[in-house]
């Protein structure tokens, strides 16, 4: 990212960087800092009421998959840690503290921090996006363990993610079902209400008929071409609809591959 000055520091955190929650909080780091390095992307979550920003296709699937489980409340992006434990931490390893390339100590940040509800409290989790190649550099490291023992400290379960940890055909799946997280605008209010409720009933009765011939019925039933799909993604994306992520979606699949519920829960942990 751009250099930043001790007064540039101060004027974010004065903007309200790092702080606030939901549709309010502000990532350190924007989308503005990073455009022209890695894989930058920007997600809308109808779930925070705001655009998050990511710096990786890593840090892109794991927020997917985090924001879609019924328990997480809220994910805050580039969450800014306190230089002043970074600092001491650093150096009780006996390592130099990351510096931005004018000589000002970096405000290093967690990619994402997870807020999780457990009952009557809600547990935080942070979680860091590395790709795997990235990991053979020593001083990559040494940034990720003074990380975790920033939250270590405060009793926050840390951990790494990578592309490892989720199949090329599950991050296609992810992002594909994301998109129609909210389905599309219509002027009458009850148009993908009764679209949703007429597949429910047709899917109930397909036993293995293939997703192709229930699109084939359903249009014949008054949906738009591609309209099955959108409701199939949107009740994939909220839990009302699940299959196997890791294998490559096909369109002749039998509707025995499915599951269709009205709620899933899942674990963030």
């Amino acid at each position: 990212m751009a250099d930043l000055t001790e007064k540039q520091i101060e004027r974010r955190y004065a903007e309200g960087r790092g702080q606030g929650e939901l549709s309010s909080y502000r990532p350190f780091i924007d989308h503005h800092d990073l455009s022209s390095l890695g894989r930058a992307s920007r997600a809308p979550s109808r779930k925070t009421g705001r655009t998050h920003h990511f710096f990786s296709d890593v840090e892109t699937s794991a927020f997917l998959e985090l924001i879609r489980m019924p328990e997480v409340v809220d994910v805050r992006e580039q969450f800014p840690l306190d230089r002043e434990d970074t600092r001491a931490i650093a150096a009780e390893m006996g390592v130099d503290h990351p510096k931005y390339r004018n000589g000002v100590d970096t405000v290093m940040t967690t990619d994402l921090l997870v807020l999780v509800s457990a009952g009557s409290e809600t547990i935080r989790y942070a979680r860091a996006g590395k790709r795997v190649a990235d990991l053979s550099d020593a001083r990559t490291l040494e940034k990720l363990e003074i990380e975790r023992r920033y939250w270590q400290r405060r009793g926050v379960h840390w951990s790494l993610v990578t592309e490892l940890d989720r199949s090329d055909a599950c991050v296609v799946a992810l992002s594909w079902m994301h998109g129609m997280e909210e389905l599309p605008e219509n002027g009458h209010p009850a148009y993908w209400t009764d679209r949703i409720a007429a597949f429910r009933a047709e899917f109930a009765k397909a036993r293995d008929m293939s997703l192709e011939d229930l699109d084939r019925k359903l249009v014949k039933h008054g949906f738009q071409a591609g309209e099955m799909l959108n409701v199939l993604r949107h009740l994939a994306w909220h839990g009302q609809l699940s299959f196997d992520l890791d294998q490559e979606f096909n369109f002749r699949w039998p509707t025995s591959r499915f599951v269709l519920t009205s709620s899933a829960r899942r674990s963030a942990a």
